[in-house]
């Protein structure tokens, strides 16, 4: 009980102010959000009024800086309202809805990472694919060609949330054309393959991009949402300069921005540092947790999740994630 009190408390403007002032981490609070909209089955996403409540608390109590102004702020880092830069992966379709009128209302942008052929194709990040096809499959059970010693349940909400969760770790492991043909595999055993095609659409198309350039920043995510370390040389050359390429016609100008998909440490190498800095990203994003200094290597800097249940968990996170 007295945890929930004590971040309440906290997260109250006087209090940040001052205490907050003297435990948080010096740099910039880089804030990692994916879908903004809770509202469609086999999606996960934070609701449009939890985002709301965190932009409305961000911009009283923090300086949410422009992408452009990164490089300033790691330099020399407020102490009393930190710096937070706002940052999306993957392109969704409220991006455009719900994301930039947001951004306007406050006068502020954010960063949003495309995987362009995804957005060309207006099809599904295959982790959605997943997602999407675990909670709609009407089949009782599945035993994966990878794991046949175990017959996974899918009757429950808990049983099928643990049968895509081995499903993507054992997948994100393999090579990316493996990884492919392992999907499929499961696709096919829940009955679901070629059914996410009758979806709404769920990304960002180009005309929507650019009808957001006001209020959004883009950059890269590679062209078609690989592990960019599952790839040989060739082909991460061909995924971070054919994302380039599409955003430079598209939008009339390259981008510095970059994020990599997954994320971790392990997901990208010294093949794609260089190769980013090769077709003009100078700037790039890792899953890897914690707050952005000016020590860090400009092409994996940490950021945060934004999942928390309330704002003063919210508050909190900022405060105590170093």
């Amino acid at each position: 009980m007295l945890k929930p009190v004590l971040k309440s408390f906290f997260s109250s403007r006087p209090v940040w102010h001052t205490a907050g002032a003297m435990l948080r981490p010096r740099g910039v609070y880089v804030l990692m959000y994916h879908r903004i909209d809770d509202s469609q089955a086999g999606f996960h996403g934070l609701g449009k009024e939890r985002f709301e409540a965190q932009l409305a608390w961000l911009n009283n109590n923090c300086t949410i800086i422009d992408p452009e102004q990164l490089d300033q702020y790691l330099n020399r880092p407020p102490r009393r309202r930190p710096a937070v830069l706002l940052t999306f992966d993957d392109g969704y379709r409220c991006v455009h809805s719900i994301v930039a009128p947001a951004l306007r209302k406050f006068k502020v942008r954010g960063l949003v990472f495309l995987p362009t052929r995804i957005i060309d194709e207006e099809s599904l990040v295959w982790t959605d694919r997943l997602n999407w096809a675990f909670s709609q499959t009407s089949a009782a059970n599945i035993c994966f060609s990878w794991d046949h010693e175990n017959e996974y349940q899918l009757e429950t909400a808990a049983e099928r949330s643990r049968a895509l969760g081995r499903c993507k770790a054992h997948l994100k492991q393999l090579p990316d054309n493996e990884r492919r043909a392992r999907e499929q595999e499961v696709l096919e055993s829940l009955d679901m393959l070629g059914k996410s095609a009758q979806l709404p659409r769920q990304m960002l198309n180009w005309n929507e991009v650019r009808d957001t350039t006001d209020a959004i920043i883009y950059g890269g995510h590679t062209h078609t949402h690989p592990i960019l370390s599952s790839l040989d040389v060739r082909h991460q050359e061909k995924e971070i300069a054919e994302c380039q390429e599409r955003i430079s016609h598209e939008l009339g100008h390259a981008s510095r921005f970059f994020a990599y998909p997954n994320g971790r440490k392990n997901d990208f190498n010294e093949d794609s540092r260089r190769l980013l800095k090769k077709f003009g990203f100078d700037t790039a994003f890792s899953t890897e947790e914690g707050v952005a200094t000016i020590a860090d290597d400009p092409l994996a800097i940490r950021r945060l999740p934004t999942t928390a249940a309330s704002i003063a968990d919210f508050a909190w996170l900022i405060t105590h994630r170093g």
